[in-house]
C-alpha cells in the first residue's frame, strides 16, 4: 500500500517555494483528501514522527531559543494522556508566540497542536474530519514559524517513504 501521508507532505513541500527542495517532484493526490481511518497504527506512528520532527526542528532553530524549554515539556505521544499533554504544551507554546512574536507565530505552533490533537482524536477512537492533506498541511504550516532543516525533514521523509515490500 502507498504511503499517503508520505505523498501528501511531499506535495505539500514540492508546490511551496519557499522550501529548497527542487527533487522533490509532486506525487499523485489520489486518496489524500480521504479521512483519515482511525485507529490505524502505523499512522499514529507517522504522527508521533511528525510532532518529534516539528520539536526536533524548533530545537535546532537558534531564532528558537526561547522556546526551548517550552519545547521540552512536549511528550513522546505514545499513548492519550501523552498526546493530550503534548496538544496542550503546543497550545501554550502558540499563545506565548502569539504574545510574544505576533500572531502569525501563534497561528504556526497551533498547526502543530492541530497534529497533536489529531493523535488526541485517534487514541480516543473519533471518528476524523481532517485528511492526509489536512496533516500534511498543518505539519508544514508548522515549519513556516518553527523553522526549516532539510537534513530533518529529509529523515522524516526516509522514515516515512513506502519500502519496495509495501
Amino acid at each position: 500500500m502507498a504511503n499517503e501521508l508520505y505523498r501528501a507532505l511531499v506535495n505539500e513541500v514540492a508546490e511551496d517555494r519557499s522550501y529548497s527542495l527542487d527533487d522533490l517532484v509532486a506525487l499523485p493526490e489520489d486518496g489524500l483528501g480521504d479521512r483519515l481511518p482511525t485507529g490505524d497504527r502505523a499512522l499514529r506512528g507517522q504522527t508521533r514522527l511528525l510532532i518529534k520532527s516539528m520539536v526536533d526542528i524548533a530545537r535546532t532553530e537558534r531564532r528558537n531559543h526561547e522556546y526551548a524549554v517550552l519545547l521540552r515539556a512536549v511528550p513522546w505521544c505514545n499513548s492519550r494522556a501523552k498526546a493530550r499533554r503534548a496538544t496542550d504544551r503546543l497550545l501554550a507554546i502558540a499563545e506565548w508566540a502569539s504574545e510574544a512574536d505576533g500572531e502569525e507565530a501563534g497561528s504556526c505552533w497551533s498547526s502543530a497542536a492541530e497534529v497533536a490533537s489529531w493523535l488526541t482524536e485517534d487514541y480516543n477512537g473519533y471518528p476524523h474530519r481532517a485528511s492526509y492533506a489536512d496533516l500534511a498541511g498543518w505539519y508544514v504550516d508548522a515549519l513556516r514559524c518553527v523553522g526549516w532543516d532539510e537534513r530533518l525533514f529529509r529523515e522524516l521523509l526516509a522514515a516515512l517513504e513506502p519500502k519496495a515490500d509495501e
